[in-house]
């Protein structure tokens, strides 16, 4: 009888184990159903990102928890992923869908920042006063190729929208997010 309980109580634990991974488990699927971005955490240490086409695991990576994103072309053809491992830093990958290839390219979120501090110069900061800290809040697809990033800069909200061809950004400008002083236009053009 003990036996039988032991052995109950170690598939409990085991379904509880799990379904605990699954439940700390986020999935941005593409638009037509095919591909899936995830990202899970294994503990409090460590977040796998995976790329799942079809069923079958085709990327992964391992980083720390902290603040993943991802957003889908509205013809499921790209998906830009961003990560923020700490406080400093964010990654940012473009994935990438031609017929059955897929394509993982890193791309510069320095570029996005400098043309936020081209466009409003007020918000960069020199040394004496630390880090320039800036986080992507969010991305839209504008159209196929076109993209609209919502990043908090130095606690500013603004825009930057840009262009992606060619394995790369372009086309980047920044405004002033509406959150934040209405709807100013920066300079800005890269």
């Amino acid at each position: 009888m003990r036996s039988v309980r032991f052995e109950s109580m170690k598939l409990l634990i085991a379904l509880l184990v799990l379904v605990a991974q699954f439940a700390s488990a986020e999935d941005v699927i593409s638009p037509d159903s095919k591909v899936t971005v995830r990202w899970v955490d294994n503990g409090e240490e460590l977040r796998t990102i995976s790329i799942i086409d079809s069923g079958n695991p085709v990327w992964k990576t391992t980083t720390t928890p902290r603040w993943t994103g991802a957003s889908w072309s509205i013809d499921s053809r790209a998906c830009l992923l961003w990560n923020a491992p700490d406080n400093a830093n964010t990654d940012l990958l473009m994935v990438t869908r031609r017929g059955s290839r897929m394509g993982v390219t890193p791309l510069h979120f320095s570029e996005v920042c400098g043309c936020i501090e081209q466009a409003f110069p007020e918000l960069r900061r020199d040394e004496s006063e630390g880090l320039s800290r800036g986080g992507i809040e969010s991305v839209e697809w504008l159209s196929a190729n076109r993209l609209r990033f919502h990043v908090s800069y130095n606690n500013t909200a603004v825009v930057v929208t840009a262009k992606f061809e060619n394995g790369r950004l372009g086309n980047l400008m920044a405004a002033r997010s509406e959150q934040s002083h209405g709807a100013d236009a920066g300079p800005a053009n890269h």
